[in-house]
């Protein structure tokens, strides 16, 4: 893995870039507009980076691969519409490929039988193990093959442990975690967002955190703007009967189910068809190799 954060593809590629992104982005969002309300792209996001952190902790994988997993999927999405790409298959497809990344290779099958647990209510999960594979192959084109991921985790750890902020690290891991459902990890630094979860916890437990901000040399302007982000994640929701962005999410599943419920059945019959063609084949094949027992001696 890259050393140096600031000579890396995260950086170079994709933060630098966010501006330019932030324009393709929004062209795509004008599309996905005609089917999902801009409330609904919101839920999007936000109930499926909690979903790839569900099916991460269901499938035994660590938090960080998930945070991977979390980005993988946003950038996907900073370049292709929600209508064209099915977020239940390219959230898992994003945690299969963050944990051979991260050196935690767990299998498509694995995978598949989590999502099928968690799927037991009205929708049953309509991808197989096959279409983990195909879309993997996607999502890292999607990527550019820009793979590594660095996380505000190594920072938090640095500032926090053996200090007097160690009390507070707990709390600050947690809201890290938590950053991922914006984001801020798509717009700035690891060490920013780091510094962000260490104030705003630290001020929970009534720290002086101004004056290690300034001990710090932190410019106030840039980290309360990720202040503010994240602690978007914590205020109710606003959405008629205070529903909630994860509860919204979840309300969408039938949505999504009918814009990919055609096009997943159409995949289905040609994935059988393929099969069936495959099996005459074999069943041709074997009938031709085996020697004709007319005229054979005893």
């Amino acid at each position: 893995m890259a050393a140096n954060f600031w000579t890396s593809t995260h950086y170079v590629n994709w933060i630098r870039n966010a501006g330019t992104i932030q324009v393709e982005m929004n062209a795509l969002r004008i599309r996905d507009s005609e089917y999902f309300t801009e409330e609904e792209l919101i839920s999007l996001q936000v109930y499926f980076a909690q979903f790839i952190s569900t099916l991460a902790r269901k499938a035994g994988l660590r938090q960080r691969i998930a945070a991977t997993a979390t980005v993988y999927y946003k950038r996907f999405y900073m370049r292709s519409g929600f209508v064209d790409h099915d977020p239940r298959l390219v959230a898992p497809v994003a945690l299969y490929l963050a944990a051979k990344v991260e050196e935690h290779t767990v299998t498509a099958q694995k995978i598949i039988n989590q999502l099928n647990l968690m799927y037991k209510g009205e929708h049953s999960y309509p991808y197989v193990v096959a279409d983990i594979y195909d879309y993997e192959f996607m999502l890292i084109s999607e990527l550019d093959f820009d793979l590594v991921v660095f996380h505000p985790y190594r920072a938090l750890m640095r500032y926090c442990s053996g200090s007097p902020l160690n009390s507070i690290l707990r709390g600050a891991w947690a809201m890290v975690n938590d950053s991922y459902r914006t984001d801020v990890c798509m717009n700035y630094p690891p060490y920013l967002i780091a510094f962000a979860c260490i104030y705003m916890a630290g001020s929970l437990d009534n720290m002086d955190m101004d004056t290690w901000m300034e001990k710090m040399n932190i410019e106030p302007g840039e980290l309360s703007e990720v202040i503010r982000a994240i602690s978007s994640v914590y205020e109710p929701g606003k959405t008629g009967k205070e529903t909630s962005t994860l509860q919204l999410g979840e309300a969408l599943e039938g949505k999504i189910q009918a814009r990919f419920a055609d096009r997943q059945k159409r995949k289905q019959e040609e994935r059988q068809g393929k099969e069936r063609s495959m099996e005459q084949w074999l069943r041709k094949d074997k009938g031709a190799a085996e020697p004709s027992s007319k005229g054979s001696k005893p």
